[in-house]
């Protein structure tokens, strides 16, 4: 049964297009379309040619489960860490940076998550990827990953619920 996406891959107008409905696999048209607004495959240096303002829901309302729904470990983890770290120290800090990286990241979500795709492209290029083997990679390093927002959802709740112990035993 053909999807959205395979829509996509069939109607895309230049291969980084089509590359980019393959890495992002289902509802690839609202990143597409961030893409394209942000000025596509031929603007501006790689890492900010696809950097436009395009609003995110999920991005905003829980920013760690959907960094690690959409693979991005990285950022996911440095967040976390920053919040963290923050709320050992400061934690009205925390809580201030954690309301606005929530926003910040409502704000540029997509344009990241594009960036982070394009970074995959050119990783399948220095490969020397084509064909099916550049498909098949594509898809298996994009894509979603359920289990990871599933865990990562947790371990935020966890982090959470720690806090408030923490904070209720302190008398704070």
């Amino acid at each position: 049964m053909a999807t959205i996406a395979d829509a996509l891959v069939d109607e895309a107008e230049t291969p980084s297009e089509r590359d980019l409905a393959l890495f992002i696999g289902r509802r690839a048209a609202p990143f597409l379309r961030t893409y394209w607004r942000g000025g596509g495959p031929l603007s501006g240096p790689f890492l900010l040619r696809s950097f436009a303002l395009s609003w995110s829901w999920p991005a905003f309302l829980i920013p760690v489960p959907w960094l690690l729904y959409r693979k991005m470990y990285a950022i996911a983890f440095g967040y976390v860490a920053v919040i963290v770290l923050l709320g050992l120290s400061a934690p009205g800090a925390a809580t201030s940076t954690g309301a606005a990286f929530s926003i910040l990241m409502g704000l540029i979500g997509k344009g990241l998550y594009l960036q982070h795709a394009l970074r995959r492209l050119r990783r399948a290029d220095t490969r020397g990827l084509t064909g099916a083997q550049r498909d098949d990679y594509l898809q298996r390093a994009g894509g979603v990953s359920m289990a990871a927002a599933t865990y990562g959802t947790l371990f935020v709740l966890s982090i959470i619920a720690l806090a408030i112990v923490s904070s209720a035993a302190l008398g704070l």
